[in-house]
């Protein structure tokens, strides 16, 4: 356990330099990137409970902090586990899986937490920052036990969405062509947060296209060839 624990610091550390190489740029994405999407996640619940006190039982500002419970929760999952499986498909397609398969580590903690997406930390304490005035400004109690629940739930959403997603990103293996699984996944538990099934339909109907494009593709390469040949 001391061991992975010292070795994903080290990747840590390795990100971070990585981020900070360029700072000008890692400004302009962390704050325009992930800032944006922060403000419009929860503007965009205000905005949808503007004209009326509660919504299913719901109150406005229970609804405003849930969303920014939402960001926290997303920030921290990107920040351990998103660009690991955002290179999934890439390393299938190219043939370096084998590197992860090799080396004297667990080859799912090294695939999965390789390296870490640091500008989500922006949006974790962007959401972590207006959850705290949601309370304020709407005078929601906060009682210690509660507290330790949203931690305890915080991990194991987080332990959810990686399930998800691996489970996801494993049909990737037999369709390396497909690598646009990962933003329809955040896509779909964006809308699932604000609660827009329509959206999540019809995101599922554009998965099911590509899917089908995959395989018109694959019926059309003759045998024996492929397109990296």
């Amino acid at each position: 356990m001391k061991r992975y624990l010292k070795l994903y610091l080290a990747i840590l550390k390795i990100s971070l330099d990585r981020f900070m190489a360029y700072r000008l740029d890692a400004f302009i994405n962390a704050v325009f990137s992930s800032g944006i999407w922060t403000f419009f996640n929860v503007f965009s619940m205000y905005l949808v409970t503007l004209r009326v006190d509660s919504v299913f039982g719901w109150k406005t500002g229970e609804l405003i902090l849930i969303s920014c419970i939402y960001n926290i929760v997303i920030g921290v999952f990107s920040l351990l586990f998103g660009r690991g499986f955002s290179e999934f498909s890439e390393l299938i397609d190219k043939g370096k899986f084998d590197l992860f398969l090799l080396r004297p580590i667990d080859s799912q903690f090294y695939v999965s937490l390789h390296t870490a997406y640091i500008n989500s930390l922006i949006r974790t304490i962007l959401g972590t920052i207006l959850a705290i005035i949601v309370i304020n400004a709407y005078h929601i109690p906060i009682a210690p036990l509660g507290i330790l629940f949203f931690i305890l739930g915080c991990i194991l959403a987080i332990l959810l969405l990686y399930s998800l997603l691996f489970f996801i990103n494993t049909f990737v293996i037999w369709a390396p062509r497909i690598d646009n699984v990962n933003e329809l996944f955040y896509t779909v538990t964006g809308q699932i947060s604000k609660g827009n099934i329509p959206t999540i339909t019809r995101n599922s109907l554009c998965l099911r296209l590509t899917v089908c494009h995959y395989h018109v593709r694959s019926d059309k390469t003759p045998l024996g060839k492929s397109d990296n040949l």
